[in-house]
């Protein structure tokens, strides 16, 4: 079975301190997808709508600047951002209620004498008889 390397609780509490000094990560530097990077631009995306652009020529636009993107997938990941940008609970559904049918009472008598005699057979069968 292999070892497992143990650290001793002063080596954890160094390098604990010395990741809490760690400066902020460079936003810049960080890789997103392609549906990421569309959704940061949704605003001004929408804004180039307002003015008049199609989805097609803001696709183009986007592909003559090295980001190369359909105008489908442009407008698939527009709206899916657009979705997220507004969270809304969708209420359930009201299902009609159909009115309740009446239940006839039982005449249940305390007289069994219409009931079946109990039996001192038991309703296990066995093996042995």
């Amino acid at each position: 079975m292999k070892d497992r390397q143990k650290y001793t609780v002063e080596a954890v509490q160094k390098l604990a301190a010395k990741l809490r000094e760690m400066p902020e990560a460079k936003i810049e530097d960080k890789e997103v997808s392609k549906s990421e990077a569309i959704k940061l631009m949704t605003k001004e995306i929408k804004l180039l709508q307002s003015r008049g652009y199609t989805m097609k020529s803001i696709a183009e636009i986007l592909s003559s600047n090295s980001f190369s993107i359909s105008e489908s997938v442009l407008k698939s990941y527009v709206q899916r951002a657009g979705s997220n940008t507004v969270a809304t609970k969708r209420k359930p559904a009201k299902l009609k209620e159909e009115p309740a049918t009446p239940v006839k009472a039982l005449d249940v008598k305390a007289d069994s004498s219409n009931a079946p005699a109990p039996t001192k057979k038991s309703n296990i069968i066995s093996d042995v008889e």
